[in-house]
C-alpha cells in the first residue's frame, strides 16, 4: 500500500485528565489517535508558561509522528496542527 501524504493533523491536551491526544493520517487512508497520559497534578499556569506546555505539545506531536510517518514513507508531510516555522521543520 502507497500514500503521498502524511498529515499531522491536531493535538488536544485534557488538563482534568493529564491527557494529551495526538492525531494523524495518511491520505485516502488510515486515520489514528495516540494518548498520552501525565502524572501531573492540575494546577492552573500563567499564560506564559502555557505557552511554553503548548510549544512541548506541538513538539511532541511532531516527534511522536516521526514512528507512524515511516510506516510508508510518503512523499509529501503536512502540519495541519499549526503552521510550521522553517527552523522547526529544518531540525525535524
Amino acid at each position: 500500500m502507497a500514500y503521498n501524504e502524511f498529515v499531522f493533523e491536531d493535538y488536544r491536551y485534557d488538563p482534568v485528565r493529564s491527557t494529551l491526544s495526538l492525531y494523524y493520517s495518511y491520505d485516502g487512508g488510515p486515520r489514528f489517535e495516540e494518548q498520552l497520559i501525565f502524572d501531573f497534578v492540575e494546577q492552573q499556569l500563567s499564560p506564559p508558561a502555557r505557552e511554553v506546555l503548548d510549544r512541548i505539545f506541538r513538539l511532541i506531536l511532531l516527534l511522536s509522528g516521526v514512528s507512524y510517518y515511516k510506516a510508508f514513507i510518503p512523499r509529501v508531510l503536512t502540519c495541519r496542527a499549526f503552521e510550521l516555522d522553517e527552523r522547526t521543520a529544518e531540525f525535524l
